[in-house]
């Protein structure tokens, strides 16, 4: 396996004695990792994505986007339903590997040394060790308007969310009618 060039290489990968040269990055190439199983690649790039191929022909299964910097760590959970994607940008990704969705997005807070855990349903759980700053430096989102953060805790603020997500990802599926915006 090679990487540092705008193709990885997966060499003599063991299905059958063949190897495959996986194209399709527009950059460099940072990092690459296998599945728990063994029968998918994920490879992480300059070109801002992520890349999922499965082994046994070297198909391209999917491109996933998001990332504004450079993707310089991928990893697939241990399980193999997950992978985690980090970037200079700050963030790291976490995408449900059957569909590519996006499940999860961790941010980092410049000058702090807290964190922002946010999921694709908008609820979010900040982590480090004064929380309480944090939060002073960010806004959340509803629709096309930007609020502080007090007005987004009630519903969406979900203390703990990064330990319950790792205990047990189908919390990040809300009960039907959670998640909504607040009454305007």
């Amino acid at each position: 396996m090679s990487t540092g060039s705008n193709t990885a290489f997966v060499v003599q990968v063991e299905h059958e004695g063949s190897s495959w040269e996986l194209e399709g990055h527009q950059g460099r190439i940072w990092s690459v990792g296998f599945s728990p199983d063994g029968s998918l690649l994920v490879s992480g790039s300059s070109d801002r994505t992520v890349r999922l191929w499965r082994v046994r022909d070297g198909a391209a299964l999917r491109t996933l986007d998001g990332h504004q910097g450079s993707v310089m760590s991928v990893a697939f959970s241990p399980d193999g339903s997950l992978l985690a994607s980090s970037s200079p940008d700050g963030t790291v990704r976490y995408w449900r590997v059957s569909d590519g969705s996006l499940l999860l997005l961790t941010r980092a807070i410049a000058g702090t040394d807290a964190g922002l855990v946010l999921t694709s349903t908008g609820h979010f759980d900040l982590v480090g060790s004064n929380p309480a700053e944090a939060a002073r430096q960010i806004s959340c989102r509803i629709g096309p308007r930007w609020y502080p953060v007090e007005l987004c805790v009630g519903r969406f603020l979900v203390p703990g969310l990064l330990a319950k997500i790792l205990v047990d990802v189908s919390v990040l599926v809300p009960p039907p009618g959670v998640g909504a915006p607040p009454a305007r």
